[in-house]
């Protein structure tokens, strides 16, 4: 009887932990990734409107670095890294800025 009640209480638990509210933020939806991806063009465009070797666009970089940031603080390091990787490619595909941020 004892074991039972054992084994009963960590099935429960298993299932409480996989069937609750967990936290979602590393498993992102088609539209958060999409949204993300979106984010990074724009941010690379206002790099792109910005003259080189400016300090306009080194605010610009800096810029796409504190967001990734934020994004990992909040607790989205996918997001995060999805975001900085699709920055980090588009700037050395159309700017020419081979350096990873």
């Amino acid at each position: 009887m004892k074991f039972s009640a054992i084994i009963l209480a960590a099935a429960i638990a298993i299932a409480l932990t996989a069937c609750g509210d967990g936290d979602n933020r590393n498993r992102p939806s088609k539209s958060d990734i999409n949204r993300t991806i979106e984010q990074a063009r724009k941010d690379v465009a206002a790099v792109a409107r910005t003259g080189e070797g400016s300090t306009d666009r080194q605010r610009a970089l800096i810029d796409i670095r504190v967001r990734e940031n934020r994004l990992r603080k909040a607790g989205y390091e996918t997001l995060a890294g999805i975001y900085i990787s699709e920055a980090e490619d588009l700037l050395a595909d159309s700017l020419e800025i081979v350096t990873r941020l």
